[in-house]
């Protein structure tokens, strides 16, 4: 919990991070037109049926529109090992959507005036190096913070890495150019967690997942295992076995790792796309009048 003269969370506000698909897919569609219906919902099925039944992977497809959910079907297999059909319900890994959670929510603590995007991270890290401290969490969202993308060295784990990141890690001024680090994430939400003092899953449970009622989705694995996990499927070099089952992660490049069921991740795509979200925080609820942002303020 947060202690007594910590500023209570504001609603969730999204800025925009990358979206990239994997060989398992939870595919997750906000669409603004009209829903499917007629001919179009018949058009969808017929082109998931064609393109994705039969194959050894599982697919989850699924269309809201203005909160409705306007169509929600499941392709595929959950392992081909078992040849089990999938189901809109089950659990995927989706590591990816992490860093759009990263995003919501400080986001949401800049639009609550508990943290700042364009103060420099010396405010929040006093440790800090001098000219660490001189980064933003808004340069860190938007890849711009000078970082290098170096490998972790060799037995050092991401918590060791971001207590001896120094000014060797920057190999330009931050805020000159875009270039893709694996730091960037990670430092920002370790600098949020400081100012919080919770952990970044239980942050996000409170802020976002709990007043949605999304309870199909964790950062837990062990809990994610129990709401019926999807195993992941890579690609292989072996044409008798196309694809080979990959081990869950708890955590992936120093962020936890998001699960979550296609129904959850189309209601959290479209609160992405309208705007953020009120509802409770760890002290109370947030009250009307709290300042939410247009969607033209993301980052």
């Amino acid at each position: 919990m947060l202690p007594a003269t910590s500023p209570t969370l504001p609603p969730a506000f999204p800025i925009p991070s990358r979206l990239p698909g994997a060989v398992l897919l939870c595919v997750g569609v906000a669409l603004l037109a009209a829903p499917p219906q007629g001919a179009r919902a018949q058009a969808l099925e017929e082109i998931a049926e064609r393109d994705l039944t039969g194959a050894q992977f599982g697919v989850g497809v699924g269309v809201t529109h203005m909160g409705e959910l306007g169509a929600l079907e499941a392709f595929g297999v959950q392992a081909w090992e078992s040849g089990e059909p999938l189901t809109p319900d089950r659990v995927f890994p989706f590591a990816q959507f992490t860093e759009v959670l990263v995003g919501m929510t400080l986001g949401a603590l800049d639009a609550g005036e508990i943290l700042d995007l364009d103060a420099a991270l010396s405010g929040y890290l006093p440790d800090v190096s001098s000219d660490l401290g001189s980064i933003t969490f808004r340069q860190l969202l938007t890849h711009t913070a000078g970082l290098d993308n170096a490998e972790l060295p060799p037995g050092q784990d991401w918590s060791g890495a971001l207590e001896r990141l120094n000014e060797r890690a920057l190999f330009t001024e931050p805020g000159r150019i875009y270039s893709v680090s694996r730091y960037s994430y990670p430092l920002a939400v370790w600098a949020m967690e400081t100012v919080i003092g919770m952990p970044f899953a239980d942050i996000v449970q409170v802020s976002i997942l709990d007043p949605l009622g999304l309870t199909g989705s964790t950062f837990d694995l062990d809990k994610a295992r129990a709401m019926g996990l999807t195993p992941g499927r890579t690609i292989s070099q072996d044409i008798a076995s196309p694809t080979i089952p990959v081990e869950p992660q708890a955590t992936r490049d120093g962020l936890p790792v998001f699960f979550t069921t296609a129904p959850d991740l189309l209601t959290l795509m479209e609160t992405w796309l309208d705007g953020g979200v009120r509802g409770s925080t760890p002290q109370t609820v947030m009250p009307d009048e709290v300042p939410g942002r247009e969607p033209g303020g993301a980052v």
